[in-house]
């Protein structure tokens, strides 16, 4: 009987522990390979909605640091792969197609409001052309007015002649 009870209980506790450890799932090189082509392919329409991002007036440098760290996670994957490491291949592809399309979202949210941030900075621009020769004309217009009372009052002034004899 105790040998029953010893067996059951070394049974349990093996059954428990067998239970309790992480499972662990190998990745095959196709699957690396795979979510290598992921990766590839989200970070590079993500560095063509920068691109766009960028030419309709937007500041994207947030965006190209996001996109300079999925481009690190992408080469960190190609060198396990590279190292036959094919489950943190599958991880770090993962990484970096997460941070990739994140970015494409952010520069497509960014030239939707593109046309809002470039308009209101044109009519800052505007604004400030129109004030600076508003100024110039009304600087103009006051040099002109103290030119004329200038020469005005100069040639009603009567010239004085001056004796060199009263300063020896």
């Amino acid at each position: 009987m105790r040998s029953i009870i010893s067996i059951t209980v070394f049974v349990a506790i093996a059954i428990c522990l067998f239970a309790s450890l992480p499972h662990v799932f190998g990745a095959s090189s196709q699957d690396a390979s795979s979510a290598l082509a992921n990766a590839k392919q989200a970070l590079q329409t993500a560095f063509v909605n920068v691109l766009e991002a960028e030419k309709s007036g937007v500041n994207v440098s947030v965006l190209i640091y996001q996109l300079n760290e999925a481009g690190g996670s992408l080469t960190s994957a190609e060198t396990a792969f590279s190292n036959s490491d094919y489950s943190e291949t599958v991880n770090l592809a993962d990484v970096s197609e997460t941070l990739a399309n994140g970015v494409s979202t952010d520069a497509a949210a960014m030239k939707i409001q593109a046309p809002d941030w470039f308009s209101s900075s044109l009519t800052t621009l505007a604004v400030s052309f129109l004030a600076s020769g508003v100024f110039i004309a009304i600087l103009t217009l006051t040099w002109l007015s103290f030119k004329r009372y200038y020469l005005r009052r100069m040639s009603k002034s009567r010239p004085k002649v001056i004796d060199y004899a009263d300063f020896e």
